[in-house]
């Protein structure tokens, strides 16, 4: 995890051309169908693990007790403190982190979590900061709460960095936006997951598995990282002619040395 404390340094830059692109005041059904449905991984991942030992939600509804512990594997996204520090990177997800509310000189000098998307209205259920207030609390009000709080709002902060990582790249990081938020309300309401019971912790220790281990395929400016492009504001990789994916090793693969048995495309 050491290698990934750089990210929560980066400081975010906000210019003029991106304020259109913040003002969206939430996810909407259109928005979270089209992520969904967009990249349904999971699907094919319940028999196979895809980075390490199956660091994918597909663990925890395999049934299988060695399978729901995720100590040894890895995942592609990217660290609560990363998302905090770079809202540019949330173009592109259908999820608003605010509006710019001062500017100066042409560049943002104030932020505002003001039409950001309400947590609630994402996962159905307040989070652990509102101290039982009805008032809407954004998904970056549950982020900059937890830095400023420390251990309050832990779960939850993995939770809004797992569905921006979701939205943002579904493939590479191993589950889709509805695959996070499904998880997300089983466990709050206590019923099952596709047939089995996940707690708390499982699920708490699985995104910050897949949040903090591994590379973050964004570079430091929230841009798609080197062998990955972005598509319909979406991250994937993009492998020369002749070559395909392999998601298993997350590398590019000569065509002519393809193995089905071994390599999984996306």
């Amino acid at each position: 995890m050491n290698d990934k404390k750089s990210e929560d340094s980066v400081r975010t830059s906000v210019s003029a051309e991106s304020s259109g692109d913040s003002k969206a005041s939430g996810i909407s059904r259109r928005d979270l169908a089209k992520v969904g449905a967009s990249a349904p991984i999971l699907l094919s991942l319940f028999s196979r693990p895809a980075w390490g030992v199956a660091c994918s939600p597909s663990s925890l509804a395999s049934g299988n007790a060695s399978g729901r512990h995720q100590e040894d594997c890895d995942g592609n996204g990217c660290t609560p403190g990363f998302w905090k520090n770079n809202l540019l990177a949330w173009q592109g997800t259908g999820i608003s982190p605010g509006i710019c509310v001062g500017w100066k000189n042409g560049r943002c000098k104030e932020w505002s979590t003001k039409d950001a998307t309400v947590f609630e209205d994402v996962f159905g259920f307040l989070p652990s900061i509102s101290g039982g207030s009805t008032t809407s609390i954004s998904l970056l009000d549950v982020m900059l709460d937890h830095e400023q709080t420390g251990s309050v709002g832990t779960y939850e902060n993995h939770l809004v960095a797992a569905l921006l990582n979701a939205a943002k790249a579904p493939y590479i990081y191993g589950a889709t936006v509805d695959e996070i938020v499904e998880l997300a309300r089983s466990v709050n309401f206590g019923t099952p997951y596709q047939g089995y019971t996940v707690t708390r912790q499982e699920l708490f220790d699985l995104v910050v598995r897949m949040n903090e281990s591994g590379s973050c395929f964004l570079n430091a400016h929230g841009q798609c990282g080197p062998g990955y492009v972005e598509y319909e504001g979406q991250c994937i990789p993009c492998c020369r002619d002749g070559w395909r994916f392999d998601v298993s090793s997350g590398q590019c693969v000569k065509t002519s040395e393809w193995d089905s048995n071994v390599h999984t495309s996306t």
